[in-house]
């Protein structure tokens, strides 16, 4: 939190106008994160989700032999099939909602 001790010319000190303006700025934020994950499960159809959650398990997997296979045949191999899996979860409409856990693993 910003702190500053500078007299303001009404008496009121600027740190307490700092805290108001950080609060508000910090209920803003929380109330627009709410309302953002309100509407992510109202844009993303059922079977699209359905269809998402298949492909990030996959995309996991997949993420885990990129990194994990010896041979450099196999990690390209796994690099490429991991691609086509992202492009193919990214056609699905407003699947950039979708907040893919299982890619952590791979390198993006």
């Amino acid at each position: 939190m910003i702190r500053c001790c500078f007299v303001h010319n009404s008496g009121t000190t600027l740190h307490l106008i700092m805290n108001k303006f950080a609060l508000s700025l910090l209920l803003v934020l929380v109330f627009n994160w709410g309302v953002e994950v309100f509407a992510q499960g109202e844009k993303i159809a059922k079977n699209d989700l359905a269809y998402l959650d298949l492909l990030n398990d996959s995309l996991g997997k997949t993420g885990a032999a990129i990194l994990d296979e010896l041979h450099p045949r196999d990690r390209l191999k796994a690099d490429s099939l991991f691609t086509r899996m992202l492009v193919r979860g990214m056609l699905v409409p407003y699947s950039f909602y979708y907040p893919f856990d299982s890619v952590v693993t791979a390198p993006i």
